[in-house]
This record gives C-alpha cells, structure tokens and sequence, in this order.
C-alpha cells in the first residue's frame, strides 16, 4: 500500500510532515494523550495499570501464543498499537457511566461519591478490557494462557477461582 513507510525521507520532508514509524514509537505516547484527556485521579490509576499489564502481557503473547490474523497484511501495522488502541476504545465505554458528577442509572440517583469506582474496580473494568483488546485475536486455545498470565500479575487480588 502506498503510504509513509515506502517514502522516503526526501519525500517526506518536501510534505512538511514529520514521520515517525509507529513500531519505533510504541503505544505509550497514544496512552499518554488518552490521560491528558482524563480526570486526574483516574488517570493516576489508569497509568498504572497500563504499566502493570499491557508491555508483560504483549510479551507473554508473543512468547506463547498465536494471533488467528498475523502476516500479510499486517505485516506494516503495529499489532501492539492496534490492540492498545482497542483498549482504550473499550476504556472509554466501561468508563462512560462515571464521567458525570452525578447520573440515573436504572432509576437510581447516583452521587459523586457513590459513581467513583474505587482502585479495585478500575482494575477489574481494565482486565475486561485487556481480555478483549488483548486477547480477541488469540486462537481458541491460546485465552487460558493469556488469562492465566493475567491473573499472575494481578496477584489474584481481582481474578475469580474456578475448580476444576
């Protein structure tokens, strides 16, 4: 496809734009521009939990799984951008309901105090997405792996148990 990453420098600098690769950028920056966008206190936590989860778990992925699309023509796309991009789109809709100071939910008032998720809920509404952006291109078989790396690092202070 004809895009930036076949033009050349020259090329680029005659249109005035300043290229950088999205591979060599990684996902942080975008991360870091979604924050900005975002109450303070929220986005303290949400920081964290992009640190805490999102580079160990692409990791793991890689190391252990196999997306169901991979190659052509994915091959000039960060898969890693796309997927945190996805996660943030999620982010946004798990966070939607808590963005105004006060709101109906299903005929109920809800106050500042009561609409704030506290730590422990952030990290749950993040696992969900995670699970989705995340893992949503995984084989079948390969979601327990991911599952189960995600709730080592949670520390199985958020992950339910199952018998088996």
């Amino acid at each position: 496809p004809e895009n930036l990453n076949n033009a050349s420098p020259a090329t680029v600098s005659r249109a005035g734009i300043i290229y950088v690769s999205e591979t060599e950028l990684g996902w942080r920056p975008l991360v870091a521009s979604w924050l900005d966008t975002r109450p303070k206190a929220e986005a303290t936590i949400l920081k964290a939990l992009f640190d805490k989860y999102v580079d160990p778990l692409i990791h793991h992925m890689r190391m252990t799984c196999k997306p169901v699309m991979s190659g052509a023509p994915w091959d000039h796309v960060s898969m890693d951008f796309c997927q945190v991009t996805t996660l943030i789109t999620l982010l946004k809709g798990v966070l939607l309901p808590f963005e105004t100071n006060s709101h109906t939910a299903g005929g109920l008032s809800l106050k500042d105090k009561e609409s704030s998720p506290g730590d422990s809920h952030y990290e749950k509404m993040f696992l969900y997405c995670v699970a989705w952006s995340l893992g949503g291109m995984l084989q079948w078989a390969d979601r327990p792996k991911l599952s189960k790396q995600m709730c080592e690092i949670a520390g199985g202070s958020v992950c339910p148990t199952f018998a088996d």
